[in-house]
């Protein structure tokens, strides 16, 4: 996933039925012990906020 991809967030993760769709708007790495983590900041309809990418479904891909 990369900045400007349409996401949602996975069934599991969701807060509300009909959560709709985000846009990612960054993203960040960094280490974490033997592996390197990545989160994404999603604008959502009024706030952005951050999660993983186990969170997150791909809906379309920016260009």
């Amino acid at each position: 996933m990369k900045v400007g991809d349409v996401v949602k967030l996975k069934e599991n993760y969701q807060l509300a039925e009909g959560d709709g769709f985000g846009i990612i708007i960054n993203f960040d790495t960094g280490p974490d012990g033997k592996d390197n983590w990545i989160a994404y900041l999603v604008q959502w309809n009024a706030c952005s906020l951050w999660h993983g990418a186990h969170e997150l479904e791909l809906i379309s891909e920016s260009r």
